[in-house]
């Protein structure tokens, strides 16, 4: 199995013409489910006095931790569990330890299983081990871990000595917030050295965090000195939790969504004096602020939308769900040509129709979009309903955006009606009518950067939006999240190299490749790319992307020229 970036590193060689700056890894960024909250400011604090045994100088290449003496150096503590001892750091009203936790337990572990990285970097723990579900420290945490949901007292102290504890998502952004915001946090916090490619921080407030990289479940390591992944006390699911990322060549930090199975650092935050004056508090996933890297873009969960009355269009457009397999019943024929067609191929054939690489063993809803009379198979996934197809809207007519911004696969039609469009990022947010909008005048494409609403219809149908990178992020979490989100989401057949996935949710995701800056379709077999609604830089745009020779899924910055394919997120109910 390959690691998560592989679709980021194919993206350097393939898509070098784009000249874009690439995040490290997926954020993976997030929850439909959330409450948004400003991360930005509008002035920076100053920055806190660190000592001059904190930090290496800034022209080391290579982050290497000096231990602190309780004796001598101001702001050190010891944990008086095994005598280790920790620089700490104040930022704003928090006092954070300025290293990684390097306490030795069960289910912990040094990258690349060496000891020199755990003085170097602090160990890697499980989300489990990190919120001490076996009580050995407290009873806040205890019972939590993967395969399994619970409800701590908040503060949890965890895996951190006593007094301090394992900071929950509120906290993670009251840190943002103190740095000048989550767009430009990830700079901030990042050590001065030893993060690839020249992709170090300015460590102004002391945070001093090092590439330390993680360890997948599968127990291989990965991304030490281009990553640094820290969780967080905040559950997502039975088996996620929030952590808290940041990446080389990246500025902001980002809060995000992944198996509680890995092993990701630990910072530990001190409790503090008067608890009724903190911000610590026990939030659940339905009310975390989830940042994105040009904005903080969050949806909220309600129990009642003043969108209802837009939402009730899209229902009238819903038609009762109907089986594959009975659908197959009435078309014995196409079945017949579908295994005919099949057979003996590997790899992608523009000559096979769509319906058949559908998986037959999920049950689909459909929709109709209005505008043109097409329709679309529909499929729930937890508590998201999506199309299953990619969307083929084209009249350039009533939606102005789409004139020469889209694109059938080749520029021949038939290749459509098996992949749907490829349409720019202005075209996908549907820029001219963004622009033309009273409530909310944009001017967004190439070369511009505008702050869009939370949720943008673009060019879905009523009721149906263009998704957020967080919204991406909600599905990779609820399939088992994005390292190995892409074998589920990947369609059954089509992909090069035996690179298919399971399509175990009928999400059904073609490997119909892109049209690049210069005009050239490529990569059909190779990739799959769908646009989200959040810019990175004025040229630039996330989608969510999936690569044959890998097993995850993530949202990588791309061209907003490039063509890329569009899947529709239908509004809450």
């Amino acid at each position: 199995m390959t690691v998560a970036i592989s679709c980021l590193l194919f993206v350097l060689v393939a898509c070098g013409d784009d000249d874009s700056d690439f995040a490290a890894r997926p954020s993976d960024d997030s929850s439909s489910s959330v409450t948004p909250k400003s991360s930005s400011s509008s002035k920076v604090p100053e920055p806190a006095e660190k000592s001059s045994s904190s930090t290496k100088s800034s022209s080391s290449s290579e982050y290497i931790r000096v231990p602190c003496d309780v004796e001598t150096d101001e702001n050190c503590f010891e944990d008086a569990r095994d005598g280790q001892t920790y620089k700490t750091v104040k930022i704003g009203d928090q006092v954070w330890m300025a290293e990684n936790l390097n306490y030795k337990t069960d289910s912990s572990f040094c990258y690349n299983d060496s000891v020199e990285y755990c003085e170097k970097y602090g160990r890697l723990y499980t989300w489990a081990v990190a919120m001490d579900s076996a009580g050995t420290w407290s009873a806040n945490g205890m019972g939590c871990g993967y395969n399994k949901t619970c409800s701590p007292t908040y503060p949890v102290r965890g895996v951190c000595p006593s007094g301090w504890h394992l900071p929950d998502t509120t906290e993670w952004n009251t840190l943002f917030n103190a740095v000048g915001g989550s767009s430009i946090a990830g700079t901030k916090l990042k050590f001065m050295s030893g993060w690839y490619n020249s992709g170090n921080g300015t460590d102004d407030f002391g945070f001093s965090a090092p590439p330390a990289g993680y360890r997948h479940y599968y127990g291989y390591y990965n991304y030490e000195g281009r990553g640094a992944y820290f969780w967080s006390s905040t559950e997502f699911n039975s088996n996620g939790a929030y952590y808290m990322g940041l990446y080389y060549s990246y500025d902001p930090a980002d809060l995000n969504i992944d198996g509680k199975n890995y092993g990701f650092s630990v910072r530990c935050l001190k409790d503090y004096d008067d608890e009724s004056s903190s911000s610590v508090k026990n939030e659940s996933s339905s009310s975390v602020t989830l940042s994105s890297s040009s904005s903080d873009i969050s949806v909220v969960e309600e129990s009642s939308s003043s969108e209802d009355s837009s939402n009730s269009s899209s229902s009238d457009s819903e038609k009762s769900s109907s089986s594959a397999g009975e659908a197959a019943s009435s078309s014995s024929s196409v079945e017949l040509n579908c295994s005919a067609l099949l057979e003996g191929t590997d790899g992608w054939s523009w000559d096979i129709p769509k319906e058949c690489r559908f998986n037959p063993d999920i049950t689909y809803g459909t929709m109709a979009d209005s505008r043109d009379g097409q329709t679309y198979k529909t499929v729930k996934i937890g508590e998201q309903t999506w199309m299953a197809e990619n969307l083929n809207y084209a009249d350039s007519t009533k939606t102005p955006s789409l004139l020469k911004r889209s694109w059938c696969y080749n520029n021949n039609v038939e290749n459509c009606a098996v992949a749907g469009r490829l349409y720019t990022w202005a075209a996908a947010i549907d820029s001219v009518k963004l622009a033309t909008d009273a409530d909310n005048p944009q001017d967004c494409g190439y070369g511009k950067i505008c702050t869009l609403p939370a949720k943008v219809q673009g060019i879905c149908p009523e009721g149906w939006h263009l998704p957020t990178r967080a919204e991406w992020n909600t599905l990779f979490a609820e399939v088992g999240g994005g390292l190995t989100a892409g074998k589920v989401l990947k369609s059954q057949t089509g992909w090069y190299n035996k690179g298919s996935g399971t399509d175990g949710v009928g999400f059904f995701a073609l490997s119909v490749g892109y049209r690049d800056i210069n005009g050239i379709f490529r990569d059909d077999g190779i990739y799959a790319n769908f646009w989200s609604t959040v810019e990175f830089k004025d040229n630039f745009a996330y989608r969510m992307c999936f690569y044959y020779d890998d097993e995850s899924a993530g949202l990588y910055n791309f061209n907003k020229i490039n063509g890329v394919s569009v899947r529709c997120l239908q509004d809450d109910p």
